[in-house]
């Protein structure tokens, strides 16, 4: 079982606890201390998002492969904030960021194609600040952002902004669900949870 913490990431094997965290000396340790999100992919790969950082945990050695974003290399992660990391049922690896959009991860050659804000495509994403992914029972792909809900179209890769009646704090989207009616229900920061159907 494995707990992220604001100081490290725990492992609890039924009989005690390891802690990973990060080593400045180690290039194979944690990339940062404060784990924000932890995902088990298809492959029993495991994915930890951090504050600075998404790290792939080695099983067989013990080690973490970190992958942090490079500004001169197109093909790095768009962000180190890693704030959700998501895999669709195409086996798609999403990883969300805060402040470096919606990252889709080639696991061929670990390079990755980025979704960011741009102001002159107005089917581009909203914000590059976003905060968690969900895909519905339909297999649609929804974005929750810093200014609103997304919904991703995977044909044409363009984004489709979701308005709500409730306001500008009912637009900081950090978790969603569905419920068995098909309803969407957004966590927001600020404004309780919001239905959208």
């Amino acid at each position: 079982m494995w707990f992220g913490t604001q100081n490290g990431l725990n492992r609890y094997d039924g009989d005690s606890i390891k802690v990973y965290r990060n080593d400045a000396n180690d290039t194979s340790s944690l990339s940062n201390n404060v784990i924000q999100s932890i995902y088990e992919d298809h492959l029993h790969n495991l994915w930890v998002g951090t504050q600075n950082g998404l790290n792939r945990f080695d099983l067989y050695k013990d080690i973490f492969v970190v992958y942090k974003n490079i500004p001169r290399n197109k093909k790095s992660i768009g962000g180190n904030s890693v704030s959700n990391i998501f895999e669709d049922k195409k086996n798609n690896l999403w990883i969300s960021t805060l402040g470096g959009g919606l990252n889709l991860l080639n696991r061929a050659n670990n390079t990755f194609e980025h979704f960011r804000h741009n102001a002159a495509d107005k089917n581009s994403i909203c914000s590059d600040t976003v905060y968690c992914i969900f895909e519905d029972a339909g297999h649609s792909l929804w974005i929750g952002t810093d200014l609103g809900l997304e919904l991703f179209n995977p044909s044409n890769k363009t984004f489709t902004l979701i308005t709500n009646p409730f306001g500008k704090p009912a637009n900081i989207i950090n978790y969603i669900q569905q419920d068995h009616d098909g309803n969407l229900w957004l966590g927001t920061s600020y404004d309780g949870a919001v239905v959208y159907n």
